[in-house]
């Protein structure tokens, strides 16, 4: 009977950390399964949005949610002000 108990304890310790793991690596955290955690994450009604690259930092990030500057060689997207600032002050050193 020991042992029974003992395995038992065993499966749902294995479990709980189990479920800790899976939150803080898919960020589950504090939600109910298939919840969002907000209106950005939801999917666009035109289907997905194309991604576009900040060529400053690298970040690639859905063209809606960038900053988009018009060049003579076409657009450019950031992802922050920072960038958009950091990329002008590097054209117009060069």
């Amino acid at each position: 009977m020991l042992t029974f108990i003992r395995a038992v304890l065993f499966a749902v310790i294995a479990w709980i950390i189990g479920r800790a793991l899976a939150r803080l690596t898919f960020g589950g955290a504090g939600r109910a399964s298939g919840e969002r955690s907000s209106a950005a994450e939801a999917p666009a009604p035109g289907g997905p949005e194309q991604l576009v690259k900040d060529p400053v930092c690298g970040v690639c990030l859905p063209e809606g949610r960038a900053l988009r500057v018009a060049t003579a060689e076409g657009p450019v997207f950031f992802c922050s002000d920072e960038c958009r600032r950091a990329h002008s002050e590097r054209a117009v050193s060069s």
